[in-house]
């Protein structure tokens, strides 16, 4: 066989690739719920095929086909959408979040709930969730339109993250807590309600946004001094640490002031241990997750707000 006779053949092969995709997109489609918005998914894999999670308003589905960057543009909106940033994303996007009715005009408070949703999923223990970016139409569906017709939009452009452990996969029972207290949640965000949930909720979505575990530890102590400090304490660390452990009887004074230590040496740029940073910034997100399930779920926080 000739250079060139190669050189078709692959081209062949990759087309055929090209053409099985779209016939999976069509495939797919009657599977695919009619909503507003689908907001992409990565760095997390679904125990099941589709989950309601707020009873037909809102479901969280597992995407088999993710689109190429060639697919994207075939299906963007190329003078509204920022579509090559979306395609640095779009084949590794594993789920998504379906959100609202079909034929919704503003969809701001769409990805607002699906912010909400994705904040308490992480809170399960997926810590390494994102959500890169949205479409109008289902990222299982993309391969198969060509119309320039899809709006896209990017949300977590992160591209480097601190990733640790891959989490198991989100499990029915994850959904099943999520779709129990999203309400409660929610509720507890108000500004009437209190900041300091809103605010370390916030954290404890996007401290791992950076590379640099000494910039992730300091943002979880910023959820948890958001939680757990007040204008009034002298001194200020023992209060805190105080608190959290009447938050979480699990929870002794020394394993608490470990962390905060530590937390003071990355960012005062002392001098420590690497492999103890990376230990202690891993179990401080979890004492930040766990404190914030018992707020949902106790429907309290442990301070008003500062008047």
């Amino acid at each position: 066989m000739s250079d060139g006779e190669q050189r078709i053949r692959e081209i062949k092969e990759r087309m055929s690739w090209f053409e099985k995709a779209e016939a999976k997109s069509l495939a797919l489609l009657p599977t695919i719920p009619a909503t507003a918005v689908y907001v992409g998914l990565t760095g997390c894999e679904l125990d099941v095929d589709c989950f309601d999670v707020l009873h037909g308003i809102a479901v969280i589905r597992r995407v088999t086909n993710a689109p190429g960057i060639v697919h994207v543009c075939r299906a963007a909106d190329l003078k509204r959408t920022d579509y090559l940033s979306v395609a640095r994303y779009s084949s590794a996007i594993s789920s998504e979040l379906a959100f609202g009715l079909d034929g919704t005009d503003d969809i701001r408070p769409l990805l607002e709930s699906a912010w909400h949703t994705a904040a308490m999923i992480k809170l399960r223990g997926h810590t390494t969730l994102c959500c890169p970016s949205f479409a109008t139409r289902s990222w299982d569906a993309l391969c198969a339109i060509s119309d320039n017709s899809v709006t896209f939009g990017i949300l977590d452009d992160v591209p480097r993250q601190i990733r640790g452990n891959r989490e198991a996969k989100i499990s029915v029972g994850d959904l099943e807590w999520v779709r129990k207290y999203w309400d409660a949640a929610l509720d507890l965000r108000r500004t009437d309600v209190s900041r300091r949930f809103g605010l370390a909720l916030n954290l404890s979505y996007t401290w791992n946004h950076t590379s640099d575990f000494r910039v992730g530890l300091f943002n979880l102590w910023g959820g948890l001094e958001a939680l757990f400090a007040d204008k009034t304490d002298r001194p200020v660390t023992r209060r805190v640490v105080d608190r959290i452990c009447g938050w979480l009887s699990s929870l002794t004074p020394p394993d608490v002031d470990k962390s905060y230590n530590l937390r003071c040496d990355a960012v005062h740029g002392r001098p420590f241990a690497e492999a103890d940073l990376v230990e202690i910034t891993c179990w401080t997100d979890e004492i930040l997750r766990q404190s914030l399930i018992h707020c949902i779920e106790q429907q309290e926080v442990p301070l008003p707000d500062w008047s």
